[in-house]
């Protein structure tokens, strides 16, 4: 199975994985502690994000399994009237979202990047390597992200990405662990070769060649039998 951008058509699908996939993450319990509560409040949060991204951003789908979330360098516009539509979203817990974002923008990577907001995978279908296929296959470097546990960071240290200063959301709320995946040097050229090296080379080459050219047949006595020769070439 191959990624597909998502289009506004895949909202559903995409909030849904969203939901389920956040649902029991790393901040969940710190976000919302009640589960059902936590149930009602991400379906809308996700969907209102994810026609954002779908819009401004790239949102490549695998299946009804797996998303990820992608945002070009290229600062994308604000959602109209967040502030007021978090604040009716998440209720008793906006507090909590507010400072999510607030932390998470005061420590954003500043420079030309890509930026990975969210990897989703459902539950049931994780560890499966559906993760591995989406961050393959936007390769955009250099990239940033905030990873939430160990198990996310593992997953995108094998990708590449390398660890930054881990920080708190609250002074006494989880961590947030951002990542880069630097630009790949470019690769270097062969240096020119100057007449110097040229005449060097071939008057090598030359040499070798004289040295393992198969040396002519000697003439023997009619009497006695003539003695073949043969050569062996070693590749390196």
């Amino acid at each position: 199975m191959n990624p597909v951008e998502a289009t506004a058509g895949d909202l559903d699908t995409v909030t849904g994985i969203l939901a389920a996939a956040f649902q029991d993450g790393d901040l969940a319990d710190w976000l919302i502690p009640d589960p059902g509560l936590r149930r009602g409040v991400y379906p809308p949060y996700f969907a209102m994000l994810a026609t954002h991204a779908i819009t401004h951003g790239h949102v490549d789908l695998l299946g009804e399994e797996a998303c990820a979330v992608w945002y070009d360098t290229t600062p994308a516009p604000p959602i109209e009237d967040y502030d007021q539509r978090l604040a009716v979203i998440t209720g008793p817990a906006l507090h909590r979202f507010q400072a999510l974002d607030q932390t998470m923008q005061s420590h954003h990577r500043g420079g030309p990047h890509a930026y990975l907001a969210f990897l989703a995978v459902v539950p049931g279908r994780q560890s499966r390597g559906h993760g591995s296929v989406l961050l393959r296959h936007r390769p955009a470097r250099p990239a940033y992200l905030e990873a939430t546990g160990p198990r996310n960071r593992a997953l995108y240290a094998r990708h590449g990405y390398r660890p930054l200063d881990p920080y708190r959301i609250t002074a006494d709320g989880p961590c947030l662990y951002p990542m880069l995946r630097p630009e790949e040097p470019a690769p270097a050229e062969a240096p020119a070769l100057t007449e110097t090296a040229a005449l060097t080379e071939t008057a090598a080459l030359t040499e070798t060649a004289a040295l393992t050219e198969t040396p002519a047949p000697i003439e023997m006595p009619a009497l006695t039998e003539t003695a073949e020769t043969g050569s062996r070439s070693r590749r390196s």
